[in-house]
């Protein structure tokens, strides 16, 4: 949930925060379709990640993307460069990707064949969140400080909520699970 709030809040306002740092709206557009692009490709790269290494991995990489992005996108704004944006885009996009990814395999491995119908669509509930978390709450931080740079401080604390839920739940699953 706190990547994909976070994820669809950058993905919702790349545009708008890519003009903010002086790029023409055509360029602006341009820029943002690299969230799209980034994300297309990681699906097939964690599907290998998780096949081959197993969830941890594939999660902790996803994680790492995440926060990579989060911090790059800060840079870009603090330093209005167009090509550490690029970069932050890249790593969200990345991260975007994984959520799907990982979240479909997990139920699969966690409980199996039977219902996994059901239990998908349990699991797919986290949609139904992140766009309160993210977009809704972004939007409402930007409107009230009228600063990017602010309402991503909001972006900034689902990171460190995602490292904190990804330890976590790699503690509850010590022994629960083989990784390979």
């Amino acid at each position: 949930v706190m990547l994909l709030a976070g994820c669809t809040s950058v993905t919702g306002n790349s545009v708008g925060l890519s003009r903010s740092i002086g790029l023409e709206t055509a360029k602006a557009a341009l820029v943002s379709t690299v969230i799209s692009v980034s994300n297309a490709i990681s699906r097939i790269a964690y599907g290998r990640i998780y096949d081959k290494k197993g969830r941890k991995m594939a999660m902790g990489i996803t994680t790492l993307f995440f926060v990579t992005g989060v911090c790059a996108m800060h840079l870009a704004l603090a330093l209005r460069s167009v090509a550490i944006l690029i970069i932050a885009f890249v790593a969200i996009g990345f991260s975007f990707g994984g959520v799907p990814t990982i979240a479909s395999t997990f139920v699969l491995r966690t409980f199996g064949r039977k219902n996994y119908a059901s239990n998908f669509g349990v699991q797919g509930s986290y949609s139904l969140f992140s766009p309160l978390f993210g977009t809704t709450t972004f939007s409402l931080l930007y409107k009230m400080t009228g600063n990017y740079q602010k309402s991503y401080l909001q972006i900034l604390r689902y990171a460190a909520i995602s490292v904190a839920m990804y330890l976590l739940l790699n503690k509850i699953m010590a022994g629960k699970e083989k990784t390979r």
